[in-house]
């Protein structure tokens, strides 16, 4: 009952925030619920294809099953033990509960809970249709259902009890601030590395036994199970008997219910030992990305010159707030590996060289909306915060003696230069390795430009327009509802290029001295098309100024 005080602050503070920003959520309700209705559907499909291939249909949806519980169970390992960073180290109202008089096992069981609810709640909104998927696929029986959210359930405080007691370990030894960078980093790398490793080993010639030496290995190498040790086997062994009809074994049943409860117990009994000198160890200052004071004045000289006093000033800061904040540019090895992923998927398309010219030139168009769309999540992760990252000392921007025009378009300049680079690597050599014929290139290329142009200013213009000069973690300002208005306002506005020039596009591919009619509509679509960019790269500057005037 005791705990139930603790935890019931932050029920009542989403209530609140449900009614007071309660036409956020009917504008986002509808949207998760079209999107977790698709991923079922594309679910269903998918595993309806692998279960109709001959022989081993059944081995590959087992196999398929065993990944995804895998992978899910080291995703939420690595997110709990960040969140446990957070809430048991870093928390500001930490200090409040160590002054009541709750003792310290009924504060670190009410932690246990929201480190647990946090960390899992989205991978369950989106692993749930798949899950569902498999059941409807089987014509699964109501103990399917059942033990699937036991042994979800299961699983999911295994593995917050891992990352609580990970992080007890650790922050013993370093302080929790230093810990964070560091479980931050290589995280990342880990990420990457397996994002990396998973997309060049092609998984998609699993579904190809011929590639395999013989029958016999393809399908022993389907048979090859996890280890016995890992609670997602367990849970993989329990859903899969309930799937095909059959008993599970009643030691997985046991695991799943012991395991957790003796991880917890542990975790109270590590908590009692060490917690207190980690908590103190947290209070040293967090350590920053140091840049050498010689390159810095340098880049302050090249900023302050080419940009002017004001503007380069600003530039100069957001330079330096960029790299001082490890959880930013930790985050540009996803993006590298992201860049790399998404080329490495043209290289490998099963096109004969001198062949389907055609295709390769129509994909070499269509890659201008794909880059597009890249650079908006970056634009959405890294520009849409920057206006929120100024905090609460936005005040002295605004009282300063630089105007918010050109505090804006001085971030403007910041990113932009940069996102171009990307957009225009990427589109020049992707076309290189589809062949694409030069007029295509040069509308890729002077595209690109526009369209990066366009998504770093809607971004700034949204982030100025709804700003959050008070939260905690800027990361969450990019999953805001401003956030997500920002993308599809994007994604609606680069459909609408792309439409627009596809008809000129294609008659400069299709004749080499196209008719002075053809020239005529050409000219007047690429022309609506120019004002459309202008149009998208000042307006929402222009209406973000406002808004931040307006404050």
């Amino acid at each position: 009952m005791r705990i139930f005080l603790l935890i019931k602050p932050k029920i009542v503070s989403f209530k609140n925030r449900l009614k007071k920003e309660k036409w956020k959520f009917v504008f986002v309700f509808p949207v998760g619920i079209s999107f977790w209705f698709l991923t079922l559907f594309i679910s269903l499909r998918l595993l309806c294809f692998f279960k109709k291939t001959e022989i081993i249909g059944n081995l590959l949806l087992y196999k398929f099953l065993s990944l995804i519980l895998l992978t899910f169970f080291i995703l939420l390992t690595l997110s709990n033990t960040i969140s446990a960073l957070s809430y048991l180290f870093l928390s500001d109202d930490l200090e409040l509960l160590y002054s009541s008089p709750f003792s310290i096992e009924e504060i670190f069981l009410s932690r246990l809970l929201f480190i647990t609810a946090t960390s899992s709640w989205m991978l369950i909104t989106f692993g749930s249709p798949l899950m569902l998927a498999y059941g409807f696929i089987y014509k699964a029986s109501f103990r399917f259902f059942l033990d699937l959210f036991y042994s979800t359930l299961s699983v999911l405080f295994i593995s917050s009890n891992l990352g609580i007691l990970i992080v007890f370990i650790f922050a013993s030894l370093i302080p929790a601030k230093k810990l964070r960078d560091i479980f931050l980093f290589l995280s990342s790398v880990f990420f990457v590395s397996l994002y990396l490793i998973l997309r060049f080993s092609r998984p998609e010639r699993l579904v190809n036994p011929e590639l395999f030496l013989s029958a016999i290995q393809y399908i022993e190498f389907l048979k090859s199970s996890d280890s016995p040790y890992l609670p997602s086997y367990w849970m993989c062994s329990v859903l899969w008997k309930d799937l095909i009809g059959e008993r599970p074994k009643t030691i997985y049943f046991l695991l799943l219910l012991f395991t957790p409860i003796a991880l917890t117990v542990i975790n109270i009994w590590v908590c009692e030992l060490t917690y207190f000198k980690a908590y103190s160890n947290a209070a040293e200052a967090k350590r920053k990305l140091k840049i050498t004071r010689k390159i810095s004045q340098i880049i302050r000289i090249l900023f302050l010159r080419i940009f002017g006093r004001e503007m380069g000033n600003i530039m100069d800061k957001e330079f330096k707030v960029f790299f001082r904040d490890n959880t930013q540019w930790s985050q540009l090895l996803f993006l590298f590996a992201l860049i790399v992923v998404y080329i490495y998927n043209f290289k490998v398309l099963p096109l004969t060289k001198g062949e389907l010219l055609f295709l390769k030139n129509q994909i070499a168009y269509l890659n201008i909306g794909f880059c597009g769309f890249i650079i908006s999540a970056i634009s959405a992760r890294f520009v849409f915060s920057s206006v929120s990252g100024e905090g609460r000392a936005f005040w002295i921007i605004r009282s300063g003696p630089i105007s918010i025009k050109k505090f804006l378009w001085a971030k403007f300049l910041f990113y932009f230069p940069l996102l171009v680079f990307l957009g225009e690597f990427s589109v020049i050599f992707i076309s290189h390795l589809l062949e694409a014929k030069t007029p295509i290139l040069v509308i890729a290329i002077v595209d690109t430009f526009f369209i990066t142009a366009s998504s770093v200013s809607m971004a700034i213009g949204f982030g100025a327009s709804c700003p959050d000069f008070n939260c905690e973690k800027i990361a969450q300002v990019s999953t805001s509802l401003g956030g997500l208005l920002y993308m599809i306002s994007f994604s609606v506005f680069l459909l609408i290029i792309l439409s627009v020039q596809a008809i000129p596009s294609y008659w400069l591919f299709l004749y080499k001295k196209p008719s002075f009619s053809r020239c005529i509509i050409s000219f007047i679509l690429f022309s609506v098309s120019f004002f459309l960019f202008l149009f998208a790269i000042f307006f929402p500057i222009r209406i973000g100024e406002r808004c931040l005037e307006s404050l």
